[in-house]
């Protein structure tokens, strides 16, 4: 799928979306009965009812018509018909004429029978497709060859600038990187963690046992609390668990990266929608709603296979699909196996005058945990890197969600989104702390719980210059928490037994003002509530506090010249305490609170893209995340002073295309009470590059692509006074790709992820006097290859 921008005189952006009929661009379709168009034609409908009719065998003509459109405005200036008129354009090579007619708010512009339908641009509907990050570069899937006659249409969906009124985070003000399927195709996914390494700020860390959610962090937060400090949702169902250990905990295990359509990462605490949680930042993941069929299967080191395959169907009105996945792997180190199946179906149809969504998913893994190894005896020779500390750790995960979707845009800019969902998570996970094999106790850890809510919300355009969105949200929590201590997965006695439920309801509203062209102004705000109720089954005690807060957020944006924005500004973020770890024990205990402040600008251009930022953050309460067999410790205020820097490069000729990028982050994470000291587990930098390319294998379609992506991650403090902490370590992966797009899009691939130093930094943590490593592989392949019928 293409999108361009071209400009009327009035200086109002238009955009045109030309597909190649493609059926996981996440739109529905129903076949065309124009006749004007060929069998090979589809009518595309988008989230926003928009038409969109093109043909494979028509791309070259739509962009001899872009040529032709821009000679055009070159000569008179009047490229466009005015809204409501009807005029001639002459197409290139032709002495034809054909009709430019508009009606509403949509302008389409029929060549030759091929009509190309426009994208309304203001509010920028966010089920549209965003701008190619900077961290991953924007790529043209292997499935969709460059056709030599059309070079300058980029694959990059048209820029959202910062002075848009609101339509969706990357409007911002804030800082904010969005990338999708053919970004994620160029990059080696051998699990989920991988989608997000090349975003710049992002950390994550692969603890390496099994089916335990990894480490993710943006902004200098501890990437070992598993992603507690970042608001994760995935298509509007909230994915942080209140009672996980630590509280926030997100295990991504259940999506499925081929059914990823956009991945959205918000900077800082910046986005009215999220609230809790979101201190260092947002994850939005967005999946298709109507998947292709397809069929896959790879295989990989260390006894990794796995198998994909989706099935989708139209219907007369809108579209069905199952997609299904089972995967197994043993695992580089002793004891660390994974196995899952995981099935998810979705519908897609209209709906009172707008577009649902509904997704049943139904997620299992039983999995081993190696443990962690004392670090000094895996340097010295005296334990073997892939030991496993107790052979009977490891535990199970069942998961099940049902997801509603549903988008309805509007006259007058007006759009309005409902989200309805429900989950539920039955969690275990038996692990032994020691560092030595054979030495330390086993325990359990048990975590049952439903959780359901939904979100509404309304956004209003009262004008071309005003816009105010407002919505309410809520969140309920209801399950048990065990602990006991265990031999070998038998139970000796109990720790811990709560029953709890959290509720959080949450309203907000955000206001953007434009009194000229090039400059936004921005104020919102956002209250969050929250009920406790927990019943210590142990004591006999009871606890049902209740606490709220409101997140307010200020901020600007100026574009002084095309392609360039700057913008500022200023939020504050919450976090509820820990219903199982904080609230049984103190019941007062308030919300840890955060203030922000960022400035940043960005550019754009057919070739540039550039995003860089400096940001200032202080908490109210830090939590120190690790060990993991320690009660956890309110470290209290902190302070992050920090750097983002993305920037990518295009080089396109004729059907060749190189993209070179890089990224760095710099953070400087201080505790400002007691004896103060470095924030445990933040790095000090992280800096990385790469590239991706695409030329064509010989005659006819095929199409090789190749991407590579180098890492480096500072030395990291494990303890506050820098006494343990972690040293500098690389890390390297690529992709080679190979497509047919004439033959089913058959896709094949060849990708490898290595640790060329050391290979025990990553996961490492403070075992009281020992650091404590969970080591990667030095290096692991993996060869796929994937048809689409």
């Amino acid at each position: 799928m293409f999108v361009v921008t071209v400009w009327n005189p009035n200086g109002k952006r238009r955009r045109i979306l030309l597909t190649n009929g493609t059926r996981n661009a996440g739109l529905p379709h129903k076949k065309s009965k124009n006749p004007f168009l060929n069998k090979d034609s589809e009518i595309l409908w988008g989230p926003a009812g928009d038409l969109v009719l093109c043909s494979m065998k028509r791309i070259l003509c739509c962009a001899a018509f872009l040529l032709a459109c821009h000679a055009t405005a070159q000569e008179d200036g009047d490229p466009v018909a005015a809204k409501g008129e009807t005029s001639q354009i002459e197409t290139a090579g032709s002495a034809e004429t054909t009709p430019v007619s508009t009606e509403g708010d949509l302008e389409t512009t029929v060549v030759q029978g091929a009509p190309i339908v426009p994208v309304e641009t203001e509010p920028v509907s966010r089920e549209q497709p965003r701008p190619a990050p900077v961290s991953t570069p924007a790529v043209t899937p292997v499935n969709t060859p460059v056709e030599p006659a059309a070079v300058e249409l980029q694959s990059d969906s048209t820029v959202v600038l910062q002075t848009d009124l609101i339509g969706g985070e990357a409007a911002g003000p804030a800082s904010v990187t969005v990338f999708g399927a053919d970004e994620i195709n160029s990059t080696p996914v051998f699990s989920y963690g991988d989608v997000l390494r090349p975003v710049s700020g992002v950390t994550v860390n692969n603890f390496g046992q099994g089916g335990v959610g990894y480490g993710i962090s943006l902004r200098g937060f501890p990437s070992g609390s598993h992603g507690r400090d970042v608001a994760v949702f995935v298509d509007g169902i909230p994915m942080n668990e209140p009672a996980g250990t630590p509280t926030g905990y997100v295990d991504l295990n259940p999506l499925i990266p081929e059914l990823i359509e956009s991945v959205e990462v918000v900077r800082g605490p910046v986005s009215v929608r999220s609230g809790n949680y979101a201190l260092g930042g947002t994850i939005n993941f967005r999946t298709l709603s109507r998947p292709s069929s397809a069929l896959g299967v790879s295989a990989g080191s260390y006894d990794r296979y796995r198998g994909y395959g989706t099935y989708g169907a139209d219907l007369e009105k809108g579209h069905v699909s199952v997609s299904g996945v089972g995967s197994t792997v043993e695992g580089y180190r002793d004891n660390s196996g994974l196995d899952e199946l995981n099935a998810l179906a979705t519908s897609s149809f209209p709906l009172g005058g707008g577009h649902g969504v509904l997704r049943f998913q139904g997620y299992q893994n039983t999995y081993g945990a190696p443990g962690y190894l004392d670090r000094d005896l895996v340097e010295s020779g005296q334990l073997d890197e892939r030991a496993a500390i107790d052979t009977s750790d490891g535990g199970h995960k069942d998961f099940a969600s049902v997801g509603f979707n549903w988008i309805n845009e509007g006259i007058d800019a007006n759009r309005t989104e409902t989200t309805l969902w429900w989950m539920h998570n039955d969690f275990s996970r038996y692990a032994n702390f020691g560092t030595v094999p054979g030495t330390g106790n086993q325990g359990v850890r048990e975590i049952n719980f439903n959780a359901f809510g939904g979100r509404f919300e309304q956004y209003f355009g009262f004008t071309d210059s005003v816009g105010l969105l407002a919505g309410l949200d809520h969140r309920s929590d209801i399950g048990s928490f065990d602990r006991a201590n265990t031999i070998r997965r038998r139970p000796i006695n109990q720790t811990h037994a709560f029953d709890y439920s959290q509720h959080n309801t949450g309203g907000y509203l955000l206001f953007d003002y434009k009194p000229v062209d090039w400059l936004k102004l921005t104020g919102g705000t956002r209250y969050d509530h929250f009920f406790f109720d927990v019943d210590d089954k142990m004591a006999g005690t009871s606890v049902n506090p209740n606490t709220g807060d409101f997140s307010p957020t200020l901020g600007l944006a100026v574009n002084p010249v095309d392609g360039l924005s700057i913008f500022a500004n200023y939020a504050e973020g919450l976090r509820s305490p820990s219903i199982v770890e904080e609230i049984p024990f103190s019941p007062n205990l308030e919300t840890a609170d955060q203030q922000s402040y960022e400035i940043g600008t960005t550019y754009e251009s057919e070739k540039w893209y550039l995003l860089a930022s400096l940001y200032h953050s202080e908490l109210s309460g830090e939590i120190q995340a690790a060990p993991a067999n320690a009660d956890f410790v309110n470290l209290g205020k902190s302070r992050r002073i920090g750097a983002d820097l993305e920037a990518r490069y295009r080089i396109q000729e004729n059907s060749c295309r190189l993209e070179p990028f890089v990224t760095a982050s710099w953070i400087d994470a201080e505790l400002l009470d007691g004896a103060g000291g470095s924030v445990p587990g933040v790095p000090e930098y992280t800096f990385g590059g790469g590239f991706d390319s695409q030329w064509p294998a010989g005659k006819g379609s095929a199409v090789y692509g190749f991407g590579a992506h180098f890492q480096y991650i500072g030395p990291t403090d494990l303890t506050a006074d820098g006494r343990l902490g972690t040293s500098a370590y690389p890390r390297l992966s690529g992709k080679l790709r190979y497509g047919r797009p004439d033959f089913h899009n058959l896709q094949m691939h060849a990708g490898v992820i290595s640790y060329p130093g050391s290979t025990l930094e990553e996961s490492a943590f403070d075992f009281g006097d020992t650091v404590a490593v969970s080591p990667q592989a030095p290096v692991a392949v993996e060869f796929g290859v994937q048809v689409n019928f």
